[in-house]
């Protein structure tokens, strides 16, 4: 039985994933609101011939360009410095206390770009088919926060892409699928944490477990060697305790929890009730 229609077509929130250059962890940033928006453009100069001029004879490409927009919905102070270049952390130990800003022009966006990775929600874990991975992204967005009964804060986004002169002639600037990392001497080709959107009650607790799939088929428990984060820590915790990782359950709501692992990253949703 063939495809439906419905099931091919992918809508609603994206993850978020940024990985800053010269670091191995990516940073999650969070779902969007109002869903992704990405633009990508080949720009040509065209070559003409004759008395007049307008006769076409080739198209000569000059240039691509790649952008990203969205709104983020965690607009907690440690998402605003890590997406925001001109954006200064003041710390009280670990705890971002303010940001601030107020730089000197001479700014290089470069600096501060990084490996953006968009992943649709509808796609469901494990399946990185319609991820969209920019290899070299920086953010040039403003900061508009409403103050408004019926509204929230959201933080505006605007990523552009720079090409990735390390990677091979036309793989420079951006993908949409599957980026391939490297393990030892495998590649990992999928990477997926179980369970999916499983439901907790308050004071219980949950094992999850990431895999790693590599090239020559075989599969890998890499939880211990993840990253794991919950998005809301007063919904719920997890922390890694030998070769689990152990989800505890505060309060009744939802809260994505996520694994990162050598650049790859995925989530799921946990869902906790009284």
């Amino acid at each position: 039985m063939g495809e439906r229609l419905s099931e091919s077509i992918n809508i609603g929130v994206a993850d978020m994933t940024f990985l800053p250059e010269g670091e191995d962890i990516p940073i999650y940033l969070g779902l969007t609101k109002g869903g992704v928006t990405l633009k990508y453009e080949a720009e040509y100069h065209t070559l003409t011939s004759d008395q007049t001029g307008k006769t076409p004879l080739d198209d000569v490409g000059i240039g691509e360009t790649v952008t990203v927009e969205f709104h983020l919905l965690d607009t907690s102070l440690e998402k605003m410095t890590s997406v925001m270049p001109t954006a200064s952390p003041e710390k009280e130990g670990d705890h971002v206390k303010a940001v601030t800003f107020g730089r000197r022009p001479g700014l290089r966006l470069t600096h501060h770009s990084g490996k953006l990775v968009i992943h649709p929600i509808s796609a469901g874990p494990g399946d990185l088919s319609k991820d969209v991975i920019i290899y070299r992204a920086g953010n040039k967005a403003g900061l508009e926060l409403a103050y408004k009964l019926d509204d929230e804060w959201v933080i505006p986004c605007k990523y552009t892409g720079y090409y990735d002169d390390f990677r091979p002639e036309g793989d420079q600037l951006f993908r949409i699928g599957e980026d391939i990392q490297t393990v030892g001497e495998k590649r990992v080709v999928k990477f997926w944490i179980t369970p999916s959107n499983p439901e907790l009650q308050v004071s219980k607790t949950i094992d999850f477990k990431a895999n790693a799939m590599f090239e020559d088929g075989t599969t890998q428990d890499v939880t211990k060697k993840c990253k794991w984060i919950s998005a809301d820590e007063e919904i719920a915790t997890i922390r890694t305790s030998g070769d689990k990782a152990v989800a505890s359950a505060i309060k009744s709501g939802t809260v994505v929890i996520r694994a990162e692992y050598v650049g790859y990253s995925n989530s799921t949703t946990l869902v906790v009730e009284n």
